[in-house]
């Protein structure tokens, strides 16, 4: 016979109680006096036998009282059967998100998850069992553990960039569990589950779980949304125009914020806003990038009140030069051909320009360019499309002009392997060219200065692109029918 929890046998000593009550008579007698015994006499005598029996059967009914008591909570089983009590443990997730340093009643969120987490465990007995698992899904984790293991994971949680799903928790548990077959898990979740990352209404779970939720003292927040930029193109020395949003969490307007514009750790430039009640608002710096390479950037909020979100990283890379390859048909001269896309570029000595024709095609030269020009080629080979699609998967970037006798199947191999739809037949209607937007970055530069009366191209022939996801697509000028042009 095993038991499930023997430290209960230790009660056992409780036995001696009745023990003791049978051996020692504690009973005082009082001594009374009667004027006449007479109506005593009808009392029935007691023979001493009768009265040891009466002790002994009383002395064993209380000791098996108490022995039952404490197998009750010692929870005997057959150890050779097939149907024994399981091995019991305790799966504790301590969320240690950024959130959670948020100031609670006693402290920040993070150390009252590890004080419940802690008496928890201490609560347990010695024998128990348990697996603690944060947003980091440390290795250690992938273990049964002791207590004293469990407390000394515990001491040493500390707050993480990363945050999790319910989904991804839940998952990752589900990957432990199924590792002890013969394991019954008691879950437990510590967080201040926040609505962004939680949604335990759409997760799937079997077994036992138990959310403890936390709770800040304050709600009041501005935290910062987003950044980008509007040219997707930096050189050293231009002008960038870096933009952002701030979002105020609270009921009431937030007046003079601060915010500072760091790269690579030197600071850049300083504003202040103002904010309105939970409301969002944009706004921009400017400033002329002076450095080239990896540059690493943060948008640092000044908010007292909770400060996980207070500080925005980025990076963007300042390259010293951008490399260009043109392809052009291998039946006609090359630079005549790319003329017209190299005259685009040889004013600037940022731009390095190169031709090819298929004939002179070197794919090792081609995987260094950034930008690779397909320059109205008649037909693409499945080993150019591949190169091509290889090229675009590792960041670079691809122009298409068809020729006028371009194979449709095999550019429409290409589009629709870069996910751009396909050229239908091509359409020989004169159609006029649609006024371009010129607020469009993809002008940002062109014109010195905005143009109401344009005089616009008539094509004579285009290709229709036809794609089922427009959302992928974003034209920059367009035919008076609609069709993209660029």
């Amino acid at each position: 016979m095993s038991f499930a929890y023997p430290a209960f046998l230790g009660f056992l000593a409780i036995l001696a109680i009745p023990v003791i009550i049978h051996l020692f008579n504690f009973k005082k007698y009082k001594r009374i006096f009667f004027s006449d015994i007479r109506f005593l006499k009808e009392i029935r005598e007691k023979t001493k036998k009768q009265s040891q029996l009466k002790y002994w059967i009383i002395l064993t009914c209380r000791l098996l009282a108490f022995l039952f008591l404490v197998f009750a909570f010692a929870q005997p089983y057959s150890g050779n059967t097939t149907t024994a009590l399981p091995n019991q443990a305790t799966l504790i997730y301590i969320d240690n998100s950024f959130s959670m340093e948020a100031l609670g009643k006693n402290g920040s969120l993070l150390d009252v998850a590890k004080d419940k987490a802690r008496d928890l465990v201490k609560s347990s007995n010695e024998s128990a069992k348990f697996q603690v698992l944060t947003n980091d899904f440390a290795p250690n984790a992938q273990r049964l553990c002791s207590k004293e293991e469990a407390l000394e994971i515990i001491e040493t949680i500390s707050v993480s960039p990363l945050s999790r799903t319910a989904e991804e928790i839940l998952s990752r548990e589900k990957e432990i569990i199924k590792n002890y077959t013969d394991v019954s898990f008691n879950t437990i979740h510590i967080s201040d589950f926040q609505k962004s990352f939680f949604g335990y209404d759409k997760a799937v779970y079997s077994q036992q779980l138990n959310l403890l939720p936390l709770q800040s003292q304050t709600s009041s927040n501005i935290s910062i949304d987003s950044v980008w930029f509007n040219n997707p193109l930096h050189i050293k020395n231009g002008l960038e125009n870096f933009y952002f949003k701030a979002t105020n969490h609270n009921t009431t307007e937030t007046k003079s914020i601060t915010l500072q514009l760091k790269l690579n750790n030197q600071q850049k430039a300083v504003t202040t806003i103002t904010i309105p009640p939970s409301t969002s608002v944009d706004s921009s710096f400017s400033y002329t990038n002076t450095q080239q390479g990896i540059i690493q950037g943060q948008l640092i909020l000044n908010d007292e009140q909770v400060q996980f979100d207070d500080v925005f990283y980025f990076t963007y890379k300042i390259q010293p030069n951008i490399k260009i390859g043109c392809i052009s048909n291998f039946k006609q001269n090359k630079d005549t051909l790319n003329y017209p896309v190299k005259n685009i570029f040889v004013n600037d000595s940022y731009y390095h320009f190169k031709s090819y024709t298929l004939q002179n095609l070197d794919f090792g030269e081609l995987k260094t360019k950034d930008l690779i020009v397909l320059n109205q080629l008649d037909e693409l080979s499945s080993g150019l499309q591949e190169e091509i699609k290889n090229h675009v998967s590792t960041g670079g970037q691809v122009c298409i002009i068809p020729s006028v006798m371009a194979d449709i199947n095999s550019y429409n191999g290409l589009l629709s392997s870069l996910g751009l739809g396909q050229f239908s037949q091509k359409d020989t209607t004169r159609i006029p060219s649609a006024k371009p937007d010129l607020d469009d970055a993809f002008y940002s530069g062109i014109f010195e200065k905005k143009i109401n009366e344009m005089d616009v191209p008539q094509i004579k022939l285009h290709f229709p692109l036809i794609s089922s996801n427009q959302s992928l697509l974003h034209n920059v000028l367009n035919l008076k029918n609609g069709d993209p042009l660029l």
